[in-house]
């Protein structure tokens, strides 16, 4: 499939389907990069279709650019306000946003903590000496 998918591109590499198609089935793949690189391309062929930019964002939020896949996924829901699959995923991405950014909140507390304690024995050691 995919061989013929990358046959029908070199044809018309304006037909925006064959690369949703092809992005999708390398996705599957865990090749992201090269998902990416379709997926972006059918969006600038074809900026108002929903589905291609639904699955840039999920290739984007594989690759942990979470905010670039935020934008696709609310671009996709503008474009179909219908889709419930968009918008629960926007909201799923929130969600592991908000704990991605809680978590690395959590972990500069305990890092600085760990410098403050640090920093308490350092100066104990040197005022003594």
């Amino acid at each position: 499939v995919e061989s013929e998918l990358r046959e029908v591109i070199t044809r018309d590499p304006a037909y925006y389907i064959p690369r949703v198609l092809l992005g999708s089935l390398l996705y599957a793949r865990a090749n992201f990069d090269a998902a990416e690189l379709h997926l972006s391309k059918a969006v600038a062929l074809a900026p108002t279709n929903a589905e291609a930019r639904y699955l840039l964002a999920f290739t984007l939020a594989r690759q942990g650019r979470a905010d670039q896949a935020e934008r696709e996924l609310h671009a996709g829901v503008a474009l179909d306000p219908t889709n419930r699959l968009l918008r629960m995923n926007v909201e799923l991405l929130m969600q592991q946003r908000r704990l991605t950014e809680t978590t690395i909140a959590d972990d500069e507390v305990v890092e600085r903590s760990r410098l403050d304690r640090h920093d308490f024995v350092e100066t104990s050691f040197t005022s003594g000496a």
